[in-house]
């Protein structure tokens, strides 16, 4: 982050460069050891009888920081690597949810492959996961936490603390993670 610091204002003000700051300034604002930061989202809870979406707002503070241990996973569900992930997050959701542990799924850049929460309600429910939901989050929950690729996982504790995000949480690790992080 310090050799961003030292950059002349004119490279800092390129469009590029100007992301890459904003997003590491997210990054180091949402590190391991940090609390959450909240963002509220138009979650999509169904459709009315014209077939136009229902929306309800939801935060991440509905689910974070409310006594239980979250693995919140951003996501989208034109990304193969995302639904590669599914089934791992199903086992550990299948093993552990219950009074101390639960999973959030956070739908994220829908709209960048012209998809949008049809795409993700449908998704969701072809691979099963019956977990929480926020669809429709497009660009805010991924540029709070300065993800630049998903899926993109992080793990928080009942407090809301983050215990562990990204390549911590791929794969085998994920399921080792949350085991650590409910002290089983």
């Amino acid at each position: 982050g310090r050799i961003l610091d030292k950059l002349p204002e004119n490279v800092k003000s390129d469009k590029f460069v100007a992301n890459l700051v904003k997003s590491n300034a997210a990054r180091q604002a949402t590190a391991v050891g940090k609390k959450f930061t909240d963002f509220t989202i138009d979650h999509v809870v169904g459709v009315d009888k014209k077939g136009e979406p229902v929306y309800e707002k939801r935060s991440l503070s509905d689910f974070v920081g409310k006594g239980k241990v979250m693995l919140v996973d951003f996501w989208s569900p034109w990304c193969p690597p995302c639904k590669a992930e599914i089934p791992n997050i199903k086992a550990i959701w299948e093993k552990y949810a219950g009074e101390d542990f639960d999973v959030l799924s956070v739908a994220v850049w829908e709209e960048s492959r012209k998809m949008d929460w049809h795409n993700t309600i449908d998704t969701a429910a072809f691979y099963g996961m019956k977990w929480l939901q926020i669809n429709n989050g497009h660009q805010e929950p991924a540029a709070l936490y300065g993800i630049e690729g998903i899926p993109h996982m992080i793990l928080f504790d009942k407090d809301g603390t983050i215990l562990k995000r990204g390549d911590d949480l791929r794969g085998e690790k994920t399921a080792k993670a949350v085991a650590e992080g409910l002290g089983r």
